[in-house]
């Protein structure tokens, strides 16, 4: 369940995988139809489970099918991973508007594979990014960012700064159906902000010295920001989060004190002709004599 006003709750309706939850998609469907349910769920994240799910669903055409042949698929649903996708389930994704959600650091962490955004995106299908609870590596969505950028460097084309920021506010809100309420700074609409440091850690600050670019220092945040680098935050207006306390300068690197004075004659360490040498206490003379 989400706020998404003071007096507005949003419902989520989290089913799992065919493989734990049964045979009743009929029953779900009536639930989430009569509820008007936002419907988050796994889909083919990886190939033994797609192969699994076929035998326990003979009749179905593919793993998106079991979905479909129970009216389950709308622009209210979201498929969390959608990795190892055949042609027929690309397009009844462009077909139904269910949305593909791309869950990066659970997909580095069970090796599921490379998601494709740019060849689902090419079909006209919207795509989400998220944490993903159960396997997912961090809260954050700056780490998810980072971790997408490297998926996608792998996959192509690369993730940029401005499309990366995009995709987890207003292009999340888009996918949620929520893009007339949140996801954006425009009057009227309900003020979740967020408000980042780009130079929180001392890693970020050094980067920054080379940042002159606002694509630059979103990069910055993109890939060296976490929880740090959260400053603020509101919610409906409200402050949540205060200023984050500032981040400790390295202290001056401290000078060798000289030994000898500054000014005035150095004292003679020259042996001359006939000059004993005096012993340091505790040791032998160097003069046999």
């Amino acid at each position: 369940m989400a706020w998404t006003r003071a007096c507005e709750l949003r419902h989520y309706a989290a089913l799992r995988d065919h493989l734990n939850s049964g045979t009743d998609g009929d029953g779900r469907r009536a639930s989430c139809r009569a509820f008007g349910l936002l419907r988050p769920d796994p889909s083919v994240r990886n190939k033994n489970e797609i192969a699994y799910t076929l035998e326990l669903y003979p009749e179905a055409r593919d793993y998106l099918d079991v979905y479909q042949r129970h009216g389950l698929l709308s622009d209210k649903m979201l498929l969390g991973h959608s990795i190892h996708l055949e042609q027929r389930e690309i397009d009844t994704l462009a077909e139904t508007g269910a949305r593909p959600v791309f869950c990066p650091t659970s997909n580095l962490f069970l090796g599921s594979g490379l998601f494709d955004d740019a060849g689902l995106r090419s079909k006209g299908i919207v795509n989400a990014i998220a944490t993903d609870i159960g396997a997912g590596t961090s809260y954050s969505m700056l780490q998810t960012l980072n971790e997408g950028y490297k998926i996608l460097q792998l996959r192509g084309p690369e993730l940029h700064p401005f499309r990366a920021f995009h995709w987890i506010t207003r292009g999340n809100a888009v996918a949620l159906g929520l893009e007339d309420k949140i996801g954006t700074l425009d009057e009227g609409t309900e003020a979740d902000i967020v408000v980042l440091d780009s130079r929180a850690t001392e890693a970020m600050a050094l980067r920054m010295e080379r940042a002159s670019t606002l694509a630059e220092e979103l990069f910055v945040l993109q890939m060296l920001g976490d929880d740090r680098a959260i400053d603020e935050v509101y919610v409906a207006g409200k402050p949540q989060k205060g200023k984050a306390p500032a981040v400790p300068q390295p202290a001056p690197a401290r000078t060798r004190k000289r030994l000898l004075p500054e000014k005035g004659p150095r004292p003679d360490l020259t042996c001359e002709p006939g000059r004993k040498l005096r012993s340091h206490p505790g040791r032998a003379s160097r003069d046999p004599g």
